[in-house]
Formats: C-alpha cells, structure tokens, sequence
C-alpha cells in the first residue's frame, strides 16, 4: 500500500515500549511486537 502511494516504509524490531503504550493509550496486558515507519521518499 505505501509504495503504491509514492511513500517509503520500513518494519523496526526496536521502540520504546512505555513511550508508544502512552500515545496509543494501549492496556497493561497489550503490547508492540513491532512497528512499522511509513514516509515520504526523498
């Protein structure tokens, strides 16, 4: 989907867990496996 919209995009292994869990008011027993960063192409 995002190289059909012209955007570039990459899966990351390493976040700060407590950091995300707070902007996406996650719940104590939810968790990130991963994250995915999606961009603008230079």
């Amino acid at each position: 989907m995002a190289a059909s919209e012209g955007l570039g995009t990459c899966v990351r292994g390493s976040i700060d867990q407590e950091t995300f869990a707070k902007a996406a008011h996650l719940q104590k027993e939810q968790t990130v496996l991963i994250a995915q960063t999606v961009g603008v192409l230079p």
